[in-house]
């Protein structure tokens, strides 16, 4: 993923997946500046348990909007960053 990718989402109003943990760097990428970030990451990453943290994310999108925000979905967690007010 690129930041032109991060734009393009944004302004298309998608939330960004990536696998890719220097997304989760706050400070490099300020989550109030894309439309969503969701980084998915399984100490043991597998297509299997990549799903399976998928179906966690369409889980929390029940209830749960990833605008503005940083997620970090790990198995059977989800830790949700948001920008300071």
């Amino acid at each position: 993923m690129t930041r032109s990718s991060l734009k393009y989402a944004a302004g298309n109003r998608d939330a960004s997946f990536t696998a890719d943990e220097d997304f989760a760097q706050i400070l490099r990428y300020p989550p109030a500046q894309y439309f969503g970030l969701i980084v998915l990451r399984h100490p043991r990453p597998s297509l299997k348990r990549m799903n399976t943290l998928l179906r966690q994310v369409v889980a929390a999108l029940q209830t749960e909007s990833p605008q503005g925000k940083l997620w970090i979905v790990e198995p059977r967690r989800i830790r949700i960053h948001e920008p300071s007010r």
